[in-house]
């Protein structure tokens, strides 16, 4: 693991960033977390929704971001600044927010299931 969070139930973690960073306080659903623990004395149900690992979202990196951005990029979602270099940052959750606009979608940023299937990504394509 790279640094430590906790959550503090409240959708915000005391995130250990480092000892240049120090400790921040962040939104849980803003950090692309790959494990959690929770507290022996804090009921799971009270912790906010653990992000699905096969979702794309903001901080999201390699072959499943960049097919995500080659798509949007095909379908006419510019991404003048990166293109499709496999971070997923604001502008590719911009991008993503307009189709999903433009779909009739919840304008997330997030490319989740629903997203994924209207851009025509499998589930394979985004492991």
């Amino acid at each position: 693991m790279r640094h430590t969070g906790i959550s503090l139930g409240d959708g915000r973690v005391a995130d250990a960033r480092g000892h240049k960073s120090g400790v921040l306080l962040t939104a849980s659903l803003d950090y692309p977390w790959t494990h959690y623990a929770v507290p022996y004395s804090m009921e799971a149900g009270s912790l906010p929704p653990f992000p699905d690992p096969s979702e794309l979202r903001q901080g999201s990196r390699g072959q499943a971001v960049r097919k995500l951005q080659e798509r949007l990029m095909a379908l006419g979602y510019h991404l003048k600044r990166y293109g499709a270099d496999g971070v997923f940052g604001r502008e590719t959750a911009g991008a993503l927010r307009a189709f999903q606009h433009v779909a009739g979608l919840p304008p997330t940023g997030i490319g989740d299931a629903g997203t994924l299937a209207l851009l025509q990504i499998s589930k394979e394509e985004n492991t």
